[in-house]
């Protein structure tokens, strides 16, 4: 990734741009501040990914690959989860409202700072094994 003067020239933080280029060297994404509606995910997941602040609506994350991903002070709507992989996936702060999970394993999460709030979803088959909940 080419950092220029015209790029920051254009009202794009520096560190902003540094942090980027670095997460694409490391196939690393960053999504910060974002409200994503009706998108499918089944196929593209969301592996290695720093989520933060984002709002998630009626989007289907059915089997979608989470492992690896951060998901920071976040918030899934009416969302479809179903047999998500959660590997390694991390969980600070983020609320689930009206989601269908079905067949989730949460202990295969990271336990460190681990805190979810699930409000009205369907948990059949969630595994929360030796969880410090």
């Amino acid at each position: 990734m080419k950092y220029d003067a015209f790029a920051v020239g254009e009202g794009r933080d520096l560190g902003a741009l540094l942090i980027q280029g670095i997460a694409s060297i490391i196939n690393f994404g960053i999504m910060i501040d974002e409200e994503i509606v009706g998108k499918d995910f089944r196929e593209i997941g969301l592996r290695k990914e720093e989520v933060k602040e984002c709002t998630f609506r009626n989007c289907d994350f059915s089997k979608a690959d989470f492992s690896h991903t951060n998901f920071v002070e976040s918030r899934f709507e009416d969302c479809d989860l179903s047999m998500a992989n959660t590997a390694n996936t991390s969980f600070k702060d983020v609320e689930f409202v009206n989601c269908k999970m079905v067949g989730i394993r949460f202990e295969l999460c990271n336990p460190f700072l681990l805190q979810v709030g699930f409000s009205n979803c369907q948990m059949m088959l969630c595994s929360f094994y030796e969880l410090p909940l």
